[in-house]
């Protein structure tokens, strides 16, 4: 009888499914293919296609969402770091994301949620500010000369994920960002 119960659940859920799983993967390919565009990254669709699924794979790994930026330099020949920088952008997008929806809707009885999503939402718009506007981490990081070669390689690294990260903190990227990211989340979360 269990079996016939789950049978009939299942009958009448896996197009659902399937649609809100298409949805998420494709909205969650053009987020991520629009912020490389923004960092200069432009792959054709085919280049792009198989690091993305390879990044949605390992999104259960440790740092397995980043697998796309190795994918991606193998297919276009594209810098880790830099595409590294719209990877990121895609997941620091759905804290807002998370975040307002916390301000709109609360958790019952938790009244301290509300105040706390705020504070934390200008808390990250400030550390956004302070670290990509006031130019402090460029600066840093033009002053640290390593003499070793892959320290060398780790401050290029970091150079261009800032410069990509600076490039993506701007309200192009939120005003484009944050719906999609609303509807990818929606298609998840239902």
């Amino acid at each position: 009888q269990v079996g016939s119960c789950l049978l009939q659940a299942l009958a009448g859920a896996w197009l659902p499914a399937l649609v809100l799983a298409v949805v998420y993967l494709a909205v969650k390919l053009v987020q991520w293919r629009l912020y490389l565009g923004r960092l200069g990254v432009k792959p054709s669709w085919q280049e792009v296609l198989v690091p993305y699924a390879g990044g949605e794979m390992g999104n259960s790994l440790p740092m397995g969402v980043y697998l796309e930026n190795y994918l991606l330099k193998g297919s276009s020949g594209s810098g880790v770091a830099r595409s590294a920088a719209a990877t990121t952008w895609m997941l620091i997008t759905e804290i807002p994301i998370c975040l307002l929806a916390l301000l709109a809707f609360g958790v019952p009885a938790w009244s301290w949620v509300r105040p706390a999503a705020a504070f934390l939402l200008v808390g990250m718009l400030l550390s956004g500010f302070l670290l990509f506007r006031a130019r402090l981490v460029q600066d840093w990081l033009e002053r640290w000369q390593p003499q070793r070669t892959w320290l060398q390689a780790t401050r290029q690294g970091v150079r261009e994920f800032v410069e990509g990260s600076q490039a993506l903190f701007s309200w192009q990227t939120f005003v484009t960002g944050l719906p999609l990211t609303a509807v990818y989340l929606g298609a998840q979360a239902t």
